[in-house]
């Protein structure tokens, strides 16, 4: 038995729960806030499919969008596990991952409301967004695909960005300076 195996991949499940539930969850929703649906849970609990299946692409394409920080943040664990000379080395890692992922989850938020924005526009004569809460179903296909798609064309872009920002710490030099 590895302890140190077994901590680590606590460390993930625990780490992933969390981004998953709370922040995929939570950004999602703001971007349907942002572009219109202002009371999405009333429009749920009424059995509006497509609002359900534009809150559905939202949280789908947060997790394209944040994926690729979780993934670093993991393969950044992977090595530690063998060259961590403390357990603070680990949390330090984790606070950096937090920090990542708050990004990748605020800059994917922000985009996905500019893309969907700016696609609607495209459209004057149609407003997608109350055919939505009307419960129009080929609307949502649409919006589902532009924010499906606009989470896969960003992705690589945002992830880019982010390590810019947050550079992946140099293992033997974790923690603060």
């Amino acid at each position: 038995m590895d302890l140190s195996m077994i901590v680590i991949g606590a460390a993930k499940l625990g780490f992933g729960l969390l981004v998953g539930i709370v922040g995929i969850t939570t950004s999602a929703r703001l971007i349907k806030r942002a572009i219109g649906l202002a009371d999405i849970d009333a429009a749920i609990k009424a059995k509006n499919a497509a609002v359900g299946l534009s809150l559905a692409a939202a949280i789908v394409a947060m997790g394209i969008l944040i994926e690729p920080a979780i993934a670093r943040t993991f393969n950044a664990l992977d090595l530690l596990q063998h060259s961590a000379e403390s357990w603070i080395d680990i949390l330090w890692v984790i606070v950096y991952a937090l920090g990542l992922s708050l990004g990748a989850l605020l800059i994917g938020a922000a985009v996905i409301i500019i893309g969907v924005r700016a696609a609607i526009q495209l459209t004057p004569d149609l407003d997608e967004i109350e055919e939505i809460v009307t419960g129009n179903i080929a609307c949502a296909v649409i919006l589902v695909a532009i924010i499906v798609v606009l989470a896969l064309l960003v992705r690589e872009g945002l992830d880019t960005l982010l390590t810019g920002f947050l550079p992946l710490p140099v293992l033997d030099q974790i923690g603060p300076s």
